[in-house]
């Protein structure tokens, strides 16, 4: 399994070197905000059709993802299944095939590679989180370089004067898969009595990003997953409190002095910031839109982009994909989700309760935000995903031969993702210079709907 391994950690090592990357990006300017959003879908769709193609070339790697498949829990299994077979339904029957078609076979791709990390992502779990530190902090100069920038030519700052990404929300569902994770290495050197500075300053600048960037859902849920571990980690109960309160504290320091508003007070400038925002950012109106487009067996992918007159995306994961995929997967959803949650409450192991609180975190974010559509929030999914499932994986024989049927799956699912994927992409960039204006934000920034492009 020595060739499997190695196919698995180089797509960890293509994953995080584009993590790295897009975290501090001054090379592409904030001005074209297609090229920012867009270059960050084309890398997912790169690094997808690369995993599924090692996959379909490797026959030690088809047997390794065909064994993380088989020792996912059997619930989760019969739960995804029946969420794959209705999609497939609600593509078949889809208001706009061609888009759905597409849409779904991105989504299939996504799934295919958690199974295809899985195992390399559960054995190098620390190193991954190592990682995040680093992108962790990537994100943070992101925000404050922008801010530096503008302050530095006499003009105001605000959350919106970013580097690296065309909204500060896209940021965030950036960071929100970060945090725990990063919480926890520091847990265990606070617990081996080591001070940890370096990992409690990253905590520290992280929560200066949430205050800098004005971001709501990203402090509710991150408080939330805090308030689980503290609650029911209880060998580590101390030491959560005492690191979120302290991270807290010390990142609206941070976030003051080096941010906003002492260097624009410094220069008299009046900066654009204000208090972590309390409406409903038309929420409600956007949930009620998505509501009313509802059906049983859902409208098929790209449905909503369009159809929906100024929204790109629901904003909330279970309308998401009800509306698209149907009432059936959005309740196969929400059990995975409960299921989750049950069982990390229930676990005595450390690392699976930190697994599992990270991928809820996530989730809960995505309940209010785009979180489970943007690209670079979609790899961390995957991994946070992978993570988990690994903690929780049966003990099963491992299995050497590998189902003809399964061979067949795996063949399909490539040549469709690459066919499907593919066409995406040329579609896309073919129409590129005609379609300038950024209208709706989904798969892409403008040009969502393959139908009537000229609406999204």
């Amino acid at each position: 399994m020595r060739q499997a391994h190695n196919i698995q950690t180089v797509l960890i090592l293509i994953i995080m070197f584009g993590l790295v990357v897009f975290s501090f990006n001054p090379f592409i300017s904030r001005d074209e905000p297609l090229l920012l959003y867009d270059i960050k879908r084309l890398f997912v769709i790169v690094v997808i059709g690369f995993a599924l193609t090692c996959n379909l070339a490797n026959n030690q790697l088809k047997s390794t993802t065909y064994n993380s498949w088989f020792t996912l829990e059997r619930e989760s299994k019969y739960v995804l299944i029946t969420i794959i077979a209705s999609s497939i339904i609600s593509t078949l029957i889809a208001k706009y095939p061609l888009g759905a078609a597409t849409q779904w076979a991105y989504i299939l791709g996504l799934i295919m590679m958690t199974f295809i990390l899985k195992p390399i992502a559960f054995l190098e779990r620390k190193r991954i989180w190592q990682y995040y530190c680093w992108i962790s902090v990537l994100l943070f100069f992101s925000v404050a370089f922008g801010f530096w920038i503008r302050v530095s030519h006499g003009l105001n700052a605000s959350q919106f004067t970013i580097l690296s990404f065309a909204n500060p929300r896209f940021l965030n569902q950036v960071h929100v898969w970060l945090i725990i994770p990063i919480a926890y290495l520091c847990v265990l050197q606070l617990k081996h009595n080591q001070r940890a500075e370096l990992l409690r300053l990253v905590m520290a600048m992280s929560f200066a990003v949430i205050m800098a960037t004005n971001a709501r859902g990203i402090t509710i849920s991150i408080t939330g997953a805090f308030l689980i571990l503290i609650l029911f980690d209880m060998p580590h109960r101390k030491l959560w409190l005492r690191l979120f309160w302290q991270s807290v504290f010390f990142g609206i320091i941070i976030s003051l002095v080096f941010l906003h508003p002492l260097p624009s007070i410094l220069l008299d400038l009046k900066g654009d910031l204000e208090p972590i925002d309390t409406g409903s950012a038309g929420r409600i109106d956007l949930w009620l839109e998505t509501i009313g487009m509802i059906q049983f067996w859902g409208l098929g992918g790209e449905a909503f982009v369009c159809d929906s007159v100024k929204f790109g995306r629901p904003h909330n994961s279970v309308l998401n994909i009800m509306v698209h995929w149907g009432v059936i997967p959005a309740i196969g959803f929400c059990i995975l989700c409960a299921k989750c949650f049950i069982d990390t409450l229930k676990s005595k192991h450390t690392r699976t309760k930190v697994a599992g609180v990270t991928l809820l975190s996530g989730l809960a974010y995505s309940l209010v935000s785009g979180t489970l559509s943007s690209p670079l929030s979609q790899l961390l999914a995957v991994l946070s995903c992978a993570i988990y499932w690994g903690s929780t994986a049966t003990k099963l024989d491992i299995k050497k031969s590998i189902p003809k049927g399964f061979v067949v799956i795996f063949s399909l699912v490539t040549m469709v993702f690459i066919f499907a994927s593919g066409y995406r992409v040329y579609d896309r960039f073919s129409h590129y210079p005609e379609y300038q204006e950024m209208v709706k934000t989904q798969f892409w920034i403008g040009f969502n709907c393959i139908a009537h492009p000229d609406k999204t």
